[in-house]
């Protein structure tokens, strides 16, 4: 087939010529083909396994990260007083592909093989890149005899869930290092968007939606 031949069969609408484009775009990351792909994949998963049993969402932290930090100054070969934030932003590619490596060898260690959060039976997760370019994982974990919410009673699934998450700081006299770390990545500060409200008919309501842990 021409290019001519393939141009006009596009602009007539030749289903044959756009039912195998679809299937070759399927394989290309980042197309609406490939993401419909792999969204009947997560569906499937949950028709056959049920809900998963958690979401989790891993972030870069990029500024704060030595790994990341020492790699950039590497590849980049600058010196290593060079600014963390300015590399990041002349080289986001190197930035995404260090943090791809550290969340694989983390999910590998510390929750495949680690089980801190029970025995995962499977799994899926999609990398995602917010608007200033952090990326980011969401992940989805089915977990091996896990409650269902609905099935076992309520104490049953209350009681798994404390045992796996909290929203309390860690002491900082007998946890020095993990309340360093809390306080500095996981608490929030609200700002004037967080207090933003939106109108659903005559009532104005909180919009807070994207907004899981306040620390002000």
């Amino acid at each position: 087939m021409s290019v001519k031949q393939f141009v006009d069969g596009i602009n007539s609408a030749d289903t044959a010529i756009e039912a195998n484009l679809g299937t070759v775009l399927q394989s290309v990351r980042g197309t609406k083909q490939f993401w419909f792909l792999k969204r009947s994949d997560v569906m499937a998963m949950i028709r056959e396994y049920g809900s998963p049993t958690l979401f989790l969402t891993f972030s870069c932290a990029e500024y704060a990260s030595p790994e990341i930090d020492n790699y950039l100054c590497k590849v980049n070969e600058v010196i290593d007083t060079y600014p963390t934030s300015k590399l990041c932003i002349e080289d986001p590619i190197s930035v995404s592909r260090k943090f791809s490596q550290k969340f694989r060898d983390f999910f590998t260690t510390v929750i495949l093989k680690g089980e801190v959060l029970g025995k995962v039976t499977h799994h899926f997760w999609k990398k995602e890149y917010q608007a200033r370019g952090a990326p980011h994982y969401h992940v989805l974990l089915w977990i091996e005899d896990a409650p269902v919410i609905g099935k076992q009673c309520d104490d049953d699934v209350l009681s798994w869930i404390q045992k796996r998450i909290t929203c309390q700081i860690p002491d900082e006299k007998k946890s020095p290092h993990l309340h360093r770390l809390v306080a500095k990545f996981q608490l929030h500060t609200c700002s004037n968007y967080c207090k933003r409200t939106k109108k659903y008919g005559t009532a104005f309501v909180a919009d807070n939606s994207r907004i899981s842990f306040c620390h002000k």
